[in-house]
């Protein structure tokens, strides 16, 4: 077989590589007096060649021609772009330093907890490579903040500034309405004689670029450069440096705009629960809340991180969701439950967990919503898990749980006196509960008593109005 490969030199000349290769073993009867001719070969020549051959199917040949023709248009494209990418360094390097001030902030999107740091960060580095006097940063408050339980939204202006910024946060904004809406859509440049004239709000402002941090349609603020550090001219090159600033800023307010939406979106869902949990049995309504602002306070003792904290405070919040599938009589009944009635309420356990379980944002408080009746001595319910098996978060909501049960009125009972509760807590530190929560319950009593008065006085001033 013959096989011809056309391409492209790289001066764009019109080629084509040839050769012959073996279809199938030379076998003692062929006659290769044609093929010999045709190669411009001797016979003998022609019977060595092909001995020494590995024969190709048609259909691979064809195949590793056209991977050939393949790298030899991607090495072709590599040193096109090696050429244009030699030519883009030439630019680049007149803007180095507007490139480093970027990729530091995007090194930074990770570590900045929020985007008043990563503007501060901004800030203090822009006065590196921007000839301002004065550089500020304007946020504007966020539609909707204050409702997530974990993540606070800004209700406030904030003005962030580095050097001279000769206006506060009344005239920033008043500049910025004087603008119009120009700066949304792109980056305002002013200089003299603009800065001259009467209408002009800020006359301590001489030179001024305005852009909007912005992600789509959403503004999350104003960054500005004001009066250039030798009283010339702003131009295209520090727009253009705001500019892209200003796009990474908008970028990291729309991801925390969107986590704080998120955010809010589940505390919907857990205020919505603990709802049904308080409308399915009014006689522990507040226990849910309770409970989860005394599981963070022991946390806080027990040296438990931030994200354990948040965990504790939703697991607080749904550890009886599961009480929606129990039956009103069972759960209202004044007196001792049977065997059969106590095995039915200990199905909350599981229904919670089942609820639940289909909730991605909520994966690390199922753990406790299905053990937090588990007992330290492994006498608990639903798995008989006993000591360290028993997950942390669900042996803190444990006592907790415990604690205001014992504390709070029930159809059965008034609640217990402090002394009682206590001598009880201290009696199960070791079986039922793990000690060192318990130890950890004595060591801030007063304050989840103080918790607690501030919750029940709540209630009282709801009630009452």
């Amino acid at each position: 077989m013959t096989l011809a490969l056309p391409f492209l030199d790289a001066a764009g000349n019109s080629l084509t590589a040839v050769a012959t290769f073996l279809a199938r073993p030379l076998e003692a009867t062929d006659d290769l007096s044609g093929s010999a001719e045709l190669l411009g070969m001797r016979v003998e020549e022609l019977s060595a060649w092909a001995r020494q051959q590995t024969p190709w199917a048609p259909a691979a040949l064809k195949q590793v021609g056209d991977l050939v023709l393949d790298h030899v248009r991607m090495s072709q494209r590599v040193r096109n772009l090696q050429q244009e990418a030699s030519s883009l360094s030439i630019n680049l390097a007149s803007t180095y330093e507007e490139i480093s001030l970027l990729y530091r902030l995007t090194q930074n999107l990770k570590l900045s907890k929020s985007d008043e740091d990563l503007a501060r960060i901004a800030l203090e580095w822009m006065t590196e490579v921007v000839p301002a006097a004065g550089l500020a940063i304007q946020l504007v408050p966020l539609a909707g903040a204050g409702k997530s339980l974990s993540h606070a939204g800004r209700t406030q202006p904030v003005l962030l500034s580095s050097g001279q910024c000769p206006i506060d946060n009344a005239q920033f904004a008043e500049l910025v309405a004087h603008l119009g809406p120009n700066p949304r859509r792109h980056p305002v440049v002013v200089n003299r004689p603009i800065s001259e004239l009467p209408e002009w709000p800020c006359p301590q402002i001489r030179e001024l670029i305005v852009v909007a941090l912005a992600e789509g349609e959403n503004v999350f603020g104003w960054l500005a450069a004001m009066n250039h550090v030798e009283g010339a001219e702003f131009g295209t090159v520090e727009a253009s440096l705001l500019n892209s600033v200003a796009t990474i800023l908008g970028i990291h307010g729309g991801n925390i705009e969107l986590y704080r939406q998120q955010s809010e979106l589940l505390a919907g869902i857990v205020r919505a629960l603990t709802s049904a949990i308080d409308a399915k049995d009014p006689y522990t309504c507040g226990h849910s809340d309770r409970v989860a602002r005394v599981a963070v306070r022991l946390a806080e003792e027990l040296g438990c991180d931030a994200k354990t904290l948040n965990t504790l405070y939703l697991a607080g919040l749904l550890h009886d969701i599961g009480k929606i599938g129990v039956n009103d009589a069972v759960l209202h009944k004044a007196g001792e439950l049977s065997a059969e009635e106590y095995a039915h309420i200990k199905q909350h356990v599981n229904i919670g967990h089942h609820i639940l379980n289909d909730l991605a944002k909520l994966e690390d408080v199922l753990p406790v919503v299905l053990h937090h009746h588990e007992s330290w001595d492994g006498a608990g319910y639903p798995q008989q898990l006993a000591s360290q098996r028993i997950p942390l978060p669900a042996r803190i909501v444990a006592v907790a749980d415990a604690f205001d049960a014992m504390s709070s009125d029930r159809p059965y009972r008034r609640g217990m006196p402090d002394q009682q509760v206590e001598e009880i807590l201290r009696a199960g530190a070791g079986q039922q509960w793990d000690p060192d929560v318990v130890a950890a319950f004595f060591r801030v009593r007063d304050d989840i008593r103080r918790l607690c008065r501030k919750d029940a006085e709540g209630n009282e001033k709801e009630v009452s109005s």
